[in-house]
């Protein structure tokens, strides 16, 4: 089974493994519309980043929606940019406001690439519409994987995973329904 690399970031950064297990088994039915509509929106503010970046940097090759996958985990990162000397930049492009797990995609995205490609000089940035990009350049990319590779077991077990308290469990869907925390 191929586990995203959004919903591992998303426990990564500690939203409750319950919660993202049964979100896996039970999809909401309204979300096929709301991530179309997301969708648009985010490809126009890619094209755009695109052509800026592309009229700064005209050297570099720009792919987007760049697709990774390392032992089951997969992902597309919105924005792969590579330069001379084996420099390469990923961007991911967030349409939204600011949450944890978006850190923690962007890390994730950077071990996958530095796995497959160790020589290379990474830097990733995180850019949101009204605010300048987030800039990481440090990983460590085999504790990440590792973190990650234990949550994509967990996810994928046919048991669910105990549920957890969390500041967001007042959120939670589960909540009301089935968690003993309530």
């Amino acid at each position: 089974m191929t586990m995203s690399v959004g919903r591992i970031a998303k426990v990564m950064a500690g939203t409750c493994p319950y919660a993202i297990w049964m979100e896996l088994r039970h999809p909401r039915k309204e979300e096929d519309e709301r991530l179309e509509k997301w969708r648009q929106q985010h490809d126009k503010l890619v094209s755009l980043f695109i052509d800026e970046f592309q009229a700064e940097h005209p050297d570099w090759v720009v792919v987007t929606e760049h697709a990774l996958e390392i032992e089951g985990i997969t992902g597309r990162i919105d924005v792969l940019a590579r330069g001379k000397g084996n420099r390469f930049q990923i961007w991911e492009i967030k349409t939204g406001k600011e949450y944890p797990y978006h850190h923690k995609q962007l890390e994730l995205y950077m071990a996958m690439m530095k796995t497959k490609n160790p020589a290379a000089v990474l830097q990733g940035h995180l850019k949101y519409i009204d605010g300048e990009p987030v800039i990481s350049d440090t990983i460590e990319a085999e504790t990440v994987l590792h973190q990650a590779s234990k949550i994509k077991k967990v996810l994928e077990n046919k048991i669910p995973p105990d549920k957890k308290y969390c500041d967001d469990c007042r959120w939670c869907s589960y909540k009301e329904t089935s968690c003993p925390l309530s």
